[in-house]
């Protein structure tokens, strides 16, 4: 009977002696940063090792076992933190300055990276030329974009001069290398095949006849699957209307269109190409309505069928409320046996999960919703399981009684009587260590081909991994306990998940081989090989409990749950790959590869109640993940939207007044002129910025172009309010034959106005005879010309003094006040500790520079005056911009910091409140506490995770979490079903005058006014 607690014993000091190391860890990490000046990062790794201690200090006070585990999970989490902090602190630490080898060193990555540039360029180039001499232009333009962003890369990695900018610029040209190889790919994908002698294209679909006549079969083939597709929609569509959903048969009519579309067009095609592109459209609108329709299926509701549904869920609560008697019975039986037996600890534990039962039938008892049925019915069934593995435990360690009487009925499979756990145990222990083993020669092959591939951090990363499941097999070896052999395997199974998605990565960021043989196994296989081989030792640890595995109903459920929102996934990367924004995939494609590892450990182990426990918080895990990234993707296709849509609205507004001003004649003609001519170019402007937010694919590009747009804006209304009269269109003529009442006309003015422009005082000593209407009407840069400017009295050698020029003084003037604010801004953010906002200003601080040099030292032309003025008006409009963009950045990481406190405060008061609850509602109000403040600790976490966010993705990834938890909250206040005593008022919430405390009722909390 003293064999459990000592197990306890041991896994609590294990952990303290985890902790402790993570703690002396950290410390020394912490204070090699703070050594390197990072003040930033240390903070963050003492909050961590802060935790830890606190972690200990509760293990140290921890008497309950389920206590313990909740704080072992803790500390993975923790220390998976703190390895990845070490990891990314490892990779962004310079090396160190020994003597003259960092400088050659970085000239060699440099000169690596321009090589890389290089071949880059010219495959870029060859296949843009392959494809324009076949008539893709489209193709051939985005290829051409993206050889200009390694051109404009090459030049940055010659002017470098830091090693921090030389690594910005090699994660750059990765990115680009990857869509270049995505590029390249895609159109050998829709190449026809050359008539070569090698192995043929691999196809997704079954392979094509030979003979000649083959593209006439395959427009048959084709023609007939888009009569079927447009006979089913049409019906689905039908179906539709008569159910009152007009939106949704609206969809389904445009995709019939689309399947019409394509079959008019195959009827006409005769080429080979031209085939398979209809083919592919055909595809995907295949796909589409495949997604609509299940769709639909889903949220459409069951017939009324006479009172069948009633007796139904009747007959269900009948047979749930037998299941817990039944359960009920077996638990007091076993506790009974227990309390004889001395082991009162053991009892305690199944007279609660009795008491659950107990508390689960009269819910059941007063249930109405069908939907409370089947609540009660998921968390029966919990219990069932809990209950379960208690009496196995108590079974296993009971010695075997010699009787020859019937066995313990139970609620599981009956348990073999001739086993012994000893020899199970070692069998399951031989099982792991033969995975491990496996796992890391795999881990050491995969490592060894990415370093010689030259990809160091990632062959790191793995070589980490392979060095845990290392600790694994050593900690395993020395294993006595079955509760630590359990907790190795689920650690184990994390370490594989983990392996699989850095092969996954590194198998998708690979360029192709060129070879015509077979392609590599993709991770998906690796996954279903690793699941097989976890099967293995998987019936070892079925063989503990039962000979034969018992249909689980929570595992299937799960695979259900995996396998639905693994279809929404590929919904989803369907969509935008049909809308041609799969750059907006690769976080779905990720959680994708996830779900499948998860679905095929479910489907070909199986796992005890804790692993389940574990497989079902990491699928909840990725459905939050994958619900945050679509409602990202969402938000940024809106904004693309609007912004398109606006510019194109300003550019017709640029375009009339242009018209407007054309037409201007008299004195004033001449200054028309000239704002036409400076509205013509933010038109220009406008069409370009239309044209590149279509491909826009980043928040950051998108924010730059809204705050670009609201300059170019207020640059036109400038530009109309720089006029000295009003211009008007000539009238149009008025249908009524009766004339209306003439306004008395307003006199254009015919003299500037007393306050001349700012650069008049300056310019008007250039020609006294020259009236300041003259002066007004010119252009500026016309005022530098050598025959209207005369030149100064030069006094000694000649070169010694110049002419005095006052545009020129007013350009350096410009410029020295533009280079001053600048500073300013870059001091301002470096003394609130946000200097990684300044890069784009610093660069800009660069570019000045040397303008003001030159019209410092050199003597321009007027053509040269106008492109240093043009040039320092670009960089104006750019330091606005990013102004901007950093204030905006700025308001909206401190408007969400303010949120995520307020609805901190407003949890913690409804926690507060609902610790207060006694009586028969007290054990719900115990699980609502519960829920609310695990979101009350994430809450606390984001607060202090904002305060370091760095990115606009990351701060809009808090944005969406932080609105899934107010949701997630107001759903656990909303599903209680009785009112709390009368709370205290709160300054944050406000109490409806409707709610009372009778004790009847549903329970509505009021959204906090602040928030």
């Amino acid at each position: 009977t003293s064999a459990v607690p000592l197990a306890k014993r041991d896994i609590k000091e294990d952990l303290l002696k985890r902790a402790t190391d993570l703690e002396k860890a950290g410390q020394d990490f912490s204070k090699k940063l703070r050594d390197e000046g990072k003040k930033v990062e240390a903070d963050v790794v003492d909050k961590e090792v802060e935790a830890v201690k606190r972690i200990a200090k509760e293990l140290e006070a921890a008497k309950e076992e389920r206590e313990v585990e909740r704080l072992e999970v803790e500390l993975l989490v923790i220390e998976d933190r703190l390895n990845d902090i070490i990891k990314r602190g490892d990779q962004t630490r310079p090396p160190r300055p020994t003597s003259t080898v960092a400088p050659r060193v970085r000239r060699d990555i440099k000169d690596d990276l321009l090589k890389r540039a290089q071949e880059l360029e010219k495959a870029g180039q060859d296949a843009s030329k392959k494809l324009k001499d076949e008539g893709r232009t489209r193709e051939a333009e985005e290829l051409d974009r993206e050889v200009a962003i390694v051109q404009r890369i090459a030049k940055e990695l010659e002017a470098a001069k830091e090693e921090r900018q030389v690594e910005r610029l090699e994660v750059e040209l990765l990115e680009v290398e990857n869509r270049l190889n995505d590029l390249i790919k895609r159109d050998d994908r829709t190449r026809p095949p050359q008539p070569t002698t090698g192995a043929p294209r691999p196809t997704t679909g079954a392979p094509r006849p030979s003979t000649t006549g083959a593209p006439n079969d395959v427009k048959d083939d084709l023609l007939k699957r888009a009569q079927e597709l447009e006979k089913e929609g049409q019906a689905e569509s039908k179906k539709l209307r008569d159910e009152g959903k007009k939106v949704e048969a609206d969809l389904l009519d445009k995709e019939i269109e689309g399947v019409q579309r394509i079959a008019k067009e195959l009827e006409a095609a005769k080429d080979e190409k031209q085939i398979e592109r209809l083919e592919a459209e055909l595809k995907i609108i295949e796909d589409r309505l495949a997604e609509t329709i299940k769709r639909d299926e889903r949220t459409r509701p069951p017939r009324p069928t006479s009172t069948v549904a009633p007796r139904v869920r009747r007959d269900i609560k009948d047979d749930l409320l037998k299941r817990a008697q039944e359960l009920e019975k077996a638990g007091q039986d076993a506790s009974k046996k227990l309390k004889d037996e001395g082991r009162t600890r053991e009892a305690e534990e199944l007279d609660r999960e009795v008491a659950t039962v107990q508390r689960i039938a009269k819910e059941l008892e007063a249930a109405k919703d069908e939907r409370q049925v089947e609540r009660l019915e998921v968390e029966l069934l919990g219990v069932e399981n809990r209950l379960n593995d208690l009496i196995k435990r108590d079974d296993r360690t009971r010695p075997p009684q010699p009787t020859t009487g019937a066995p313990r009925p139970t609620t599981g499979a009956p348990r073999p009587t001739t086993g012994a756990p000893g020899a199970l145990l070692n069998d399951l222990k031989e099982d792991l260590l033969k995975r491990a083993q496996d796992l890391e020669k795999e881990g050491q092959a995969e490592s060894k081909k990415l370093k010689d591939e030259g990809k160091t951090r990632e062959a790191e990363e793995l070589n980490r991994e392979v060095e845990a499941v290392q600790r694994i097999a050593k900690e395993l070896e020395a294993a006595k306990d079955e509760r630590e052999v359990e907790r190795l395997e689920v650690e184990l199974l994390v370490i594989e998940n983990r392996l699989a998605d850095i092969i996954k990565r590194d198998d998708r960021t690979r360029p192709p081989q060129p070879t015509t043989g077979a392609p590599r196994p993709t991770t998906q296989a690796a996954c279903a090989r690793s699941c097989e081989q976890f099967s293995l030792h998987s019936c070892a640890v079925n063989s503990l409990a039962a000979t034969v595995a018992p249909v689980d109903p929570v595992k299937d459920q799960l695979i259900k749950r995996g396998e639905t929102l693994e279809a929404r996934i590929k919904a989803t990367v369907a969509k935008l790959t049909a809308e041609k924004r799969e750059h907006l995939a690769g976080e779905l494609l990720a959680e994708e590869a996830r779900v499948i590892a998860l679905i095929n450990e479910l489907k070909t182990t199986s796992p005890g109640p804790e692993a389940l426990r574990l497989l079902e918080a990491e699928i909840g895990r990725v459905e939050d993940r994958v619900d945050i990234e679509e409602r990202l993707i969402d938000k940024e296709t809106e904004a693309q939207d609007t912004l398109l849509k606006n510019a194109q609205t300003l550019k017709g507004y640029v375009t009339q007044e242009i018209a407007i001003l054309q037409n201007v004649t008299g004195p004033q003609k001449e200054q028309a002129l000239r704002a036409a001519e400076r509205l013509r170019r933010e038109e220009s402007r406008l069409e370009q910025i239309a044209k590149e937010l279509v491909d826009a694919q980043t928040p950051r590009r998108i924010a730059e172009y809204e705050v670009e747009l609201r300059v170019i804006e207020v640059n036109i209304e400038e530009a109309l309010r720089d006029l000295h009269f009003i211009p008007t269109p000539s009238p149009a003529p008025t249908p009524k034959p009766t004339p209306a009442p003439t306004p008395k006309p307003t006199p254009a003015p015919t003299k500037p106005p007393t306050k001349p422009p700012t650069w008049f005082s300056k310019l008007a000593k250039v020609d006294s005879s020259e009236s300041a209407s003259d002066i007004d009407s010119k252009n500026i840069h016309s005022l530098a010309a050598p025959t209207e400017v005369p030149p100064a009295p030069t006094t000694g050698a000649p070169g010694t003094t110049r002419a005095a020029d006052p545009v020129r003084d007013l350009l350096i003037k410009r410029g020295e006040e533009l280079e001053a604010r600048i500073k300013a801004t870059v001091k301002k953010l470096t003394d609130e500790k946000r200097e990684h906002l300044a890069g784009e200003l610093l660069a800009e601080e660069q570019r000045i520079e040397p303008l003001i040099n030159e019209l410092k030292t050199t003597s321009p032309g007027p053509e040269a005056l106008k492109l240093l003025e043009a040039e320092i008006t670009r960089i104006e409009d750019r330091v606005e911009i990013e102004e901007r963009l950093i204030e905006k950045e700025t308001e909206t990481q401190e408007t969400l910091l303010k949120n995520a406190k307020i609805l901190k405060e407003y949890v913690t008061e409804e926690i507060a409140i609902l610790q207060n609850v006694t009586g028969e509602h007290r054990h719900q109000a115990e699980q609502a506490a519960r829920a609310l403040r695990r979101d009350e600790l994430r809450l606390e976490q984001l607060s202090a995770e904002l305060v370091d966010a760095q990115t606009p993705r990351r701060i809009a990834e808090y944005e969406v979490e932080l609105r899934t938890i107010e949701v997630r909250i107001y759903e656990v206040l909303r599903q209680l079903d009785f009112h709390p005593p009368t709370p205290t008022p709160s300054p944050v919430t406000t109490v409806p005058p409707t709610t009372t405390s009778t004790g009847t009722g549903t329970y509505m909390p009021h959204p906090p006014t602040k928030a």
